[in-house]
This record gives C-alpha cells, sequence and structure tokens, in this order.
C-alpha cells in the first residue's frame, strides 16, 4: 500500500477528520445593518446609514474564510470597503457560535461626484446566534484602518444582521 492510500484510508476511517471535511462543504451567506464611526485626519464622524453583505466558508471545524462587501452613507458621502481574509471560530457553544475576523482588502471613500480608493485591514469579533437550522443572527464589532491618498482613517464599526447557511 503506498503512503498516499494509506493516507486517504486512515482519513476515511477516523470520524473526526470525516466531520471536518464536511464542514469544509458549509457555507453560509449574511447581510444586514452596520453604524461606522470614522476618525480621518484628526476630524471624526459617525455613519449611521450603513450595511454589509458577505459570504463564509467552512475550511474545518474551526477556521473559515470570509468575503464581505460593506458601505456607509451620510450627507452625500459614502465609504464602500471590499474585503477578504479569514475567520476564526472559537468553540461552540449552546446558544451560540464567537468569531473573530481578520479582513484586507480596498475601501472606496467620497463624496459631491469624486471618490478615490485606498487599502484597509478591518479586525472583527462577534457571535452567530441561530435561531432555527435555516437562520441565524450575526453580531459583531470591530476596528478598521485604512490608507487612502496618504492619509489615515481610523474606525469603529457595529453590526448585526441574518446569517443564513446554505450547506450542511
Amino acid at each position: 500500500m503506498t503512503a498516499a492510500a494509506f493516507a486517504v484510508s486512515l482519513f476515511a476511517a477516523h470520524p473526526a477528520l470525516a466531520q471536518s471535511a464536511a464542514a469544509a462543504n458549509k457555507v453560509a451567506v449574511e447581510g444586514g445593518y452596520q453604524f461606522q464611526w470614522l476618525d480621518t485626519a484628526g476630524s471624526s464622524d459617525s455613519f449611521p446609514a450603513g450595511w454589509f453583505a458577505g459570504a463564509t466558508g467552512a475550511v474545518n471545524s474551526q477556521w473559515n474564510w470570509v468575503g464581505q462587501i460593506d458601505g456607509s452613507n451620510k450627507n452625500g458621502g459614502h465609504t464602500v470597503s471590499f474585503d477578504g481574509g479569514v475567520r476564526g471560530k472559537l468553540p461552540v457553544m449552546a446558544m451560540h457560535t464567537p468569531f473573530w475576523e481578520a479582513l484586507v482588502g480596498g475601501t472606496n471613500s467620497g463624496g459631491g461626484g469624486s471618490s478615490t480608493t485606498g487599502f484597509n485591514v478591518t479586525i472583527d469579533a462577534g457571535t452567530v446566534i441561530p435561531v432555527n437550522s435555516m437562520i441565524g443572527i450575526s453580531v459583531f464589532g470591530g476596528y478598521r484602518y485604512f490608507r487612502i491618498d496618504g492619509v489615515n482613517t481610523n474606525g469603529l464599526r457595529i453590526g448585526a444582521g441574518v446569517n443564513i447557511p446554505l450547506g450542511k
């Protein structure tokens, strides 16, 4: 028996590894409301009209990949961020699944007919609370940094929305 055949048979026979492989097929979509507070060069403002949408997929029982787009608007100004990264899940508790995520991507910001795009980093923590097997509530908060045209922006965000698992 070759080493590869042995490894495959070991994987297939081990229940925990088989469950981990099944978990890798689980995908969920999320969407909802977010509030952002942003500070750019000492000038801060809140953006109460916000939204987020994204997808997560299990790599194994503890790690997910994440893709997310979100935006906030106020008085003709806007920020829209496109991010990807990882989500670490803490052990599942009886009533919810806590997580943290680290995302990187781009942010487009502007107003008055002009906009520009730069680099961003987002660090969030939150939890998904299952309502039933078909839907959950996602609640999160975190820190966001972006740099556009040499200007640094620091921010905080909080959000809540729905989490809909698509596979088992």
